[in-house]
């Protein structure tokens, strides 16, 4: 059974077989809607525009490539696409739907077809992973087309108050549009709460989240249900019970891919690299067109000592990120330091090739990504580092040392910015700390921290540069820490908040970004500001506390106390200012 959900994304549409109860009505009513028809032959784009003609449409524009749609969603926005799989620029249909998604060009009112004569299985279950609307298969008829448009925009017509909450990131306004639906017994009701629970992980409620999984799956063995309680359950690492739901998916239905590769992740988490290897296998094996999955499997293939499986893997990851919206220099950065580290234990003309082959990787990636502004300076980074460990330390100096200029121009270019990408940051602070540069590593990776002003659009890159400097911190300081935070605690619970206040001071330099420390040590502030009185300081340090915890990750366990803590010093500056 093919795939009605995306595996993390909004469901946009009921699979056909529940959508056959709805009255077939004339298409005129949908006549200010724009098409828009993307295919590679013009005799296709004509018939399927005179088709919809027929049907009373009139709004109907065409289109043959996928570059040729992203520069039209620039001046207008479609309500309907329906785009073939094979285009003439060399991105396909699932490509393209990929990118409009990734760009938020594509609206959550409007509606995405695949049409195509392609009955390959790969292909198939690859172009649903990423859910279309609807999955056309040629020759088209006037009668199909106009059954499946009008079921499709029925459903888009049902939820459009919902989808346009959505589009605005009104959340919550959302999530009470799909309560007042459900209340209202107004039809749609799967795909209603299949809504709902979406916006719930969206907007962090897990809790409430797992309930409405729970509440579906009383009242039916929903494979998309048990699928999205499991990915929560791996969140709060209940592993086992993940697993086990994930296990049963497969057996039921064994073309569901994503259960196969969050069956891996589940399995890589619990050290069963096997396990995971032969569940990315059996995914690659249905759908082999995924970059991140073709990633993973390199990944695990690593850990289970298989070479050749891992440069397969990569190699295909290469080859994908041509295309692909989500490939990014980390897929090819990858590859290198994987042949780099592979050509020391190798000798002669392999070691050679592996080695050319590396920094090949490197020009593909600054060609690829030429529009990064930091592009330039990421494969200096790169390299110096894989000439570290080539040690040949003269290049890997000599390249470090120009990187740092470039990197110095840019800071003056940006002059309000000091801090680098977090992905370039990582990459440059692990060249330093190589080279014998440790403080000038952690100026990188501090000056990116505190740049940062979203840490959400790339919380994995921004969780790495926490993770290298958490590697900075030696197992003294953090012993010395541990126990000035112990004796805070108990001068807190005492009442001597100087005291308190005292410890952690001492306890800061030593650990400066850890967040527990920090969120302690603001409580203990804002105790001592709203009792009072206090030194002019505790305002200031309190606030520092605040800027440095910022990044906290939405999903980090602490991440509830630092928005109360950080809310009641918002509180206490608005008051202050009144």
């Amino acid at each position: 059974m093919a795939c009605e959900y995306p595996a993390d994304g909004l469901p946009t549409s009921l699979p056909a077989r529940l959508l056959d109860f709805a009255l077939p009505m004339s298409l005129e009513a949908y006549a200010k809607k724009r098409f828009l028809i993307v295919d590679e032959l013009d005799s296709f784009r004509f018939a399927t525009k005179k088709m919809l003609i027929s049907l009373g449409l009139k709004l109907i524009s065409t289109a043959s490539s996928a570059q040729q749609v992203v520069s039209g969603f620039q001046d207008m926005n479609f309500d309907v696409i329906l785009c073939n799989f094979d285009l003439a620029d060399g991105k396909n249909g699932q490509e393209l739907l990929e990118e409009l998604r990734y760009k938020k060009l594509l609206k959550h009112t409007g509606l995405f077809f695949i049409v195509t004569a392609e009955v390959a299985k790969g292909k198939v279950l690859g172009t649903l992973e990423n859910e279309p609307d609807g999955y056309l298969v040629k020759p088209l008829t006037p009668a199909e087309l106009k059954k499946r448009l009008t079921s499709a925009l029925e459903q888009k017509d049902a939820t459009r108050q919902i989808d346009l909450a959505i589009d605005d990131r009104q959340y919550e306004k959302a999530i009470e549009l799909c309560d007042e639906k459900l209340r209202a017994k107004a039809g749609y009701r799967l795909l209603t709460q299949r809504t709902k629970v979406w916006l719930l992980e969206k907007n962090r409620d897990l809790a409430g989240a797992k309930a409405l999984y729970e509440k579906i799956l009383a009242q039916s063995d929903y494979s998309w249900a048990e699928y999205g309680l499991a990915k929560i359950l791996t969140r709060t690492r209940d592993y086992d019970k993940a697993g086990e739901l994930l296990r049963h998916i497969i057996e039921k239905e064994p073309d569901r891919i994503e259960a196969y590769d969050a069956l891996a992740a589940v399995y890589d988490k619990q050290n069963k690299p096997e396990q995971a290897r032969d569940s990315l296998h059996e995914a690659a094996k249905r759908s082999p067109n995924s970059l991140n999955r073709q990633q993973a499997l390199a990944n695990i293939c690593i850990k289970t000592g298989e070479p050749d499986g891992a440069l397969e893997a990569f190699r295909r990851v290469v080859k994908l990120g041509q295309q692909s919206v989500y490939a990014t220099t980390d897929h090819y950065f990858q590859f290198a330091d994987y042949l780099v580290n592979s050509s020391l234990d190798a000798e002669g003309p392999t070691a050679s090739k592996q080695q050319k082959e590396a920094f090949d990787l490197v020009q593909k990636a600054k060609k690829r990504f030429s529009n990064e502004t930091e592009i330039e300076l990421k494969t200096l980074y790169k390299e110096a580092q894989l000439h570290s460990t080539l040690g040949n330390d003269e290049q890997a100096q000599a390249l470090f040392e120009q990187a740092e200029q470039k990197r110095k121009k840019l800071q003056e270019q940006a002059e309000a910015k000091k801090g680098l990408q977090p992905d370039t940051a990582v990459i440059g602070a692990q060249a330093g700390i190589r080279l014998g540069h440790s403080e000038l590593a952690d100026q990188i990776l501090n000056d990116t921290v505190d740049s940062i002003d979203n840490p959400e659009e790339d919380s994995n890159a921004v969780e790495a540069v926490y993770d290298l400097l958490d590697t900075r911190i030696t197992m003294e300081q953090r012993q010395q820490a541990a126990s000035y935070n112990k004796s805070a605690i108990a001068a807190y619970s005492s009442g001597d908040l100087d005291a308190a206040i005292s410890a952690y001071e001492a306890a800061l330099p030593l650990t400066p970004r850890h967040i527990s420390l920090n969120l302690n040590y603001l409580q203990v502030l804002l105790k001592r500001l709203q009792k009072g009185p206090s030194p002019d300081s505790d305002y200031d340090n309190a606030q520092a506390c605040v800027h440095r915890l910022r990044h906290v990750p939405p999903h980090h366990r602490e991440y509830p106390r630092y928005r109360h803590l950080s809310q009641r010093f918002q509180k206490m500056e608005q008051n202050a200012g009144d």
